[in-house]
């Protein structure tokens, strides 16, 4: 039987409004926002795609809704488009589904979206209007589309994944000086934060400053306008600043010596732990690049002022001391002296979850006759995956809910595990199966963000790998391990004829 609903989204994109809607988003995306960037151009954008999200959502819902539901092609569509309509609200609302959008677009192609929580971009809804109307008016008996709407289907889905996203925030990435007080900016790309710090005593203490204008030529381009080595001048000395590596000091061009090490910046770890306080820099995304992006001599005290981005800025005073100082929220880390449990909360609670997973699992697999037990645990895998993927899921109110159920499943499925145990009267392997597996499981599974963390490990990605190979080769070997050392004596079937459980 003929999928009629796909064949009606299918030539919905090759529809000439749908043509001009994707290319107008491309345009804006990619042009006008980086170009000029107004209050317009975040409204054209979100116009542009309600158009043909929902055409390109029904592709999808033609084949999850039952082709023998009477009026098939009428439900996909009223589906498609209210499903898109109330994602996009929503996204645009409610932090936790904002944040739940955010960070699968983020896990499914490495960077984060552009969409940003915003009430008054509700006003372009009525676009999805337009979008009914292409797919009212499309034809849906031809089983062949022209070549330009699967080229459509294709531009659309880039340009849904692959918009621009927020300019960076470098953080402390350009200092100037007028009438003899310093200021450090924070820098965005091409452009500027409107925040300002000033300081009078050398680049030692700073405060923030408001609505002050200073002379064009002050705002110098620090960050922008240097290569990855650069060098400062002052009288006789020669400072060589390679990002990432070292701070260099020679005497009229001889005795080049390293004053600072830098090394440890350019460090996958430092990065995250950035990106963790990217929510309490605002709506801009976080972009960690190892420092130094600008330096100067402060004119009254001849002290050197260096912008270190995230990591504040560095001091070197006359005596020849170097200090780290803080220019606002942004100041130097020592990671060493990070607080473990509480950076890796979200892969803690993880295995907490995995803990409690763990005892059904690998009983119902490794002993029992599943049944009708295999469709809740697939379903508690399912949730506890998601979980894993998402790395802020402990953050989302959205999250609540499969949470419960999962611990619902998990609870009544290990109550059944202690039925069967009891039944047997094997309170050795009960207490094997409850605790000793899981905890060695859930140990492995942390075992390589720890060492991500001390270093041993290059980076999280590395880290999230290994941990779930470890988890999965752990649940293998425990199974293993619990059939042969405690045998089966009996079948769970025997069980539930007495039990309720």
């Amino acid at each position: 039987m003929k999928n009629k609903a796909f064949w009606r989204a299918a030539h919905s994109l090759g529809h000439p409004l749908t043509i001009i809607s994707i290319v107008l988003l491309l345009v804006n995306d990619h042009w006008l926002r980086i170009e000029s960037p107004s209050w317009w151009t975040g409204k054209i954008g979100d116009f542009a795609w309600l158009i043909f999200a929902p055409l390109i959502c029904a592709l999808v819902f033609a084949w999850i809704i039952p082709r023998r539901t009477p009026n098939h092609e009428k439900w996909v569509g009223i589906f498609s488009f209210a499903f898109i309509g109330l994602w996009f609200a929503t996204a645009k609302t409610i932090p936790a589904i904002h944040a739940l959008t955010t960070s699968t677009l983020d896990s499914l192609v490495g960077w984060p979206g552009s969409l940003r929580m915003d009430v008054t971009d509700l006003i372009t809804l009525p676009a999805l209007l337009i979008g009914w109307h292409i797919w009212q008016n499309a034809h849906s008996d031809a089983i062949n589309a022209r070549p330009l709407a699967w080229v459509m289907l294709a531009l659309g889905v880039v340009s849904t994944v692959a918009t621009s996203y927020p300019m960076p925030n470098y953080g402390i990435a350009q200092l100037c000086e007028e009438n003899g007080e310093l200021f450090a900016f924070l820098s965005a790309g091409d452009s500027f934060f409107p925040s300002r710090f000033s300081t009078s005593d050398g680049g030692l203490t700073w405060q923030e400053v408001y609505g002050r204008e200073l002379h064009p030529e002050c705002r110098r381009h620090g960050y922008l306008s240097h290569s990855d080595e650069w060098r400062l001048i002052a009288d006789s000395q020669t400072y060589e600043f390679v990002p990432g590596e070292a701070i260099y000091r020679s005497e009229n061009g001889h005795n080049r010596e390293m004053e600072v090490n830098l090394s440890e910046l350019d460090s996958d770890l430092r990065r995250s732990y950035y990106q963790e306080k990217s929510r309490s820099y605002g709506s801009y995304s976080v972009e960690y690049s190892p420092g130094p992006f600008d330096a100067l001599i402060d004119t009254k005290t001849g002290n050197l002022v260096v912008a270190m981005g995230h990591d504040g800025g560095l001091v070197r005073t006359k005596n020849g001391h170097w200090q780290w100082v803080s220019i606002g929220p942004y100041h130097k880390v020592d990671l060493n002296q990070i607080d473990l449990p509480r950076f890796l909360q979200p892969e803690i609670l993880t295995a907490l979850l995995l803990f409690i997973l763990i005892p059904p699992t690998i009983t119902l697999l490794t002993r029992v006759s599943l049944g009708l037990f295999m469709p809740p645990l697939i379903i508690a895998w399912l949730i506890w995956l998601a979980i894993f993927v998402t790395k802020d899921w402990f953050i989302a109110d959205i999250f609540v809910y499969p949470t419960v159920l999962l611990a619902i499943i998990t609870i009544a499925l290990n109550a059944l595990v202690v039925k069967y145990y009891f039944s047997h009267k094997n309170i050795g392997s009960l207490f094997v199966m409850l605790i000793l597996v899981p905890l060695c499981i859930t140990s492995i599974f942390l075992l390589p963000y720890i060492l991500w963390v001390r270093g041993t490990v290059p980076n999280y990605t590395t880290a999230r790998t290994f941990a779930l190979v470890l988890c999965y080769g752990g649940v293998f070997a425990g199974g293993q391990y619990l059939k042969h050392r405690f045998p089966s004596v009996s079948n769970l079937k025997e069980v539930d004829t007495s039990s309720n459980v």
